[in-house]
C-alpha cells in the first residue's frame, strides 16, 4: 500500500497466442474512507476460492471485505477459469456534508485487437497520434 491506496491487479492469459492483459482496480483510503480488497473470486469453474455469490453477501453482511475468509494475495485459476477481484471503499456522509471516494479502474496489454480488425499497440499507437497526427486516420476502424 502506498500513499494509503489499496488495489488488486488481475493478469490474465488469452488464448490462441493473443496478448495477455492486466486488469487493476484501486481506491485510496484516507482518515474518513476505509479500503478493503477482495483479491479473487470465482465467477465460473473449478478453481479453489470464494464464489461471486459469497463475495456479494460478505458486502451485504459487512459492507467492506474485512472480514473475508480468504485473502490470498496470489492466486493462479484453473484453465477455462473465470474469476474476479473487488475493492470496497466504505464511507460514512453525514446529513448536508460531502466526502470524496478516489478510485481507479484500469488494463494494459501491448495490443489490442478489436473486431473489426485493427490491431493497436499501446506505445505505438500513442506515440505516432502525437508525433505524427497525420497518420491518425490508419489507426481508425
Amino acid at each position: 500500500m502506498k500513499d494509503g491506496v489499496h488495489g488488486v491487479l488481475l493478469h490474465h492469459i488469452t488464448a490462441d497466442e493473443l496478448p495477455p492483459v492486466t486488469f487493476a482496480i484501486a481506491a485510496q483510503e484516507t482518515d474518513v474512507v476505509r479500503v478493503s480488497e477482495c483479491p479473487f473470486f470465482l465467477i465460473s469453474g473449478n478453481s479453489e476460492g470464494i464464489t461471486a455469490k459469497e463475495m456479494w453477501q460478505e458486502i451485504k453482511e459487512h459492507g467492506s471485505f474485512e472480514h473475508l475468509r480468504s485473502t490470498e494475495a496470489s492466486v493462479y485459476s484453473e484453465r477455462g477459469c473465470s474469476i474476479g477481484a473487488a475493492i470496497a471503499a466504505s464511507v460514512t456522509v453525514p446529513s448536508n456534508d460531502v466526502r470524496t471516494v478516489t478510485f481507479s479502474l484500469a488494463w494494459d496489454s501491448p495490443e489490442v485487437k478489436f473486431l473489426c480488425g485493427k490491431t493497436y499497440y499501446r506505445f505505438v499507437l500513442t506515440y505516432l497520434q502525437k508525433k505524427f497526427p497525420c497518420l491518425k486516420s490508419l489507426f481508425a476502424c
